[in-house]
């Protein structure tokens, strides 16, 4: 009788690891605030990269947080609109861009990361393309970040994606402020969504 205990305890237990294993494999970081990342080494190319998708979903967080409602201006190519955007819907417009999950851990074998100081734009920008490891079934094709230099803070994201059957996707974010989705399809723009968030005139 014993050794049956035995044996129903070694299996719920070898159980309950893989689960708490599991579910902390799934479970994406937040940040809310900048100063929960740590910034890129502009001095270097080499160690972390930045944790995209946490800053992605730390910046809506902090609209959300400040109960801001965003304007979409959405362009199909024929027509202009405009629509105030629900808080609660801000996160599915980017939802694309949040998949993979784009931190070192996730994708430091697939993409090479390499840095340049733009004189024009005054940025520092991090730029990630695929390695030979990359699979070329994956959407996610290239991303950039850029450095505010005098603050060492992010400025902005650029992200690429190609999806057989939808098209090529790019994002361009603007920290704070407002950002912007192209979908293009045999080089044509299906549609140009800019979400705007920061209604200061000044910026």
């Amino acid at each position: 009788m014993a050794k049956v205990i035995l044996g129903y305890t070694i299996v719920f237990c070898t159980v309950a690891a893989v689960f708490l294993s599991c579910k902390e494999k799934k479970e994406v970081a937040i940040a809310t605030s900048p100063t929960e990342i740590n910034p890129l080494d502009t001095n270097t190319a080499n160690g972390d990269y930045f944790p995209v998708t946490a800053y992605l979903k730390g910046q809506v967080y902090e609209v959300k947080n400040n109960n801001i409602n965003p304007v979409m201006i959405t362009n199909d190519g024929n027509k202009i609109d405009s629509v105030i955007l629900k808080m609660e819907d801000f996160e599915k417009e980017i939802a694309t861009f949040l998949d993979p999950i784009i931190d070192s851990a996730n994708l430091k074998q697939e993409f090479k990361q390499t840095s340049f100081k733009d004189a024009t734009l005054n940025k520092i920008t991090f730029t990630y393309t695929p390695t030979a490891l990359h699979p070329a079934s994956s959407p996610l094709k290239s991303w950039n970040v850029y450095i505010d230099p005098e603050t060492n803070q992010v400025s902005g994201l650029y992200i690429l994606k190609k999806t057989p059957g939808i098209g090529t996707e790019h994002l361009t974010w603007e920290a704070g402020k407002k950002c912007t989705i192209q979908l293009l399809k045999d080089d044509m723009l299906i549609y140009e969504r800019s979400i705007v968030w920061n209604f200061d005139k000044n910026d």
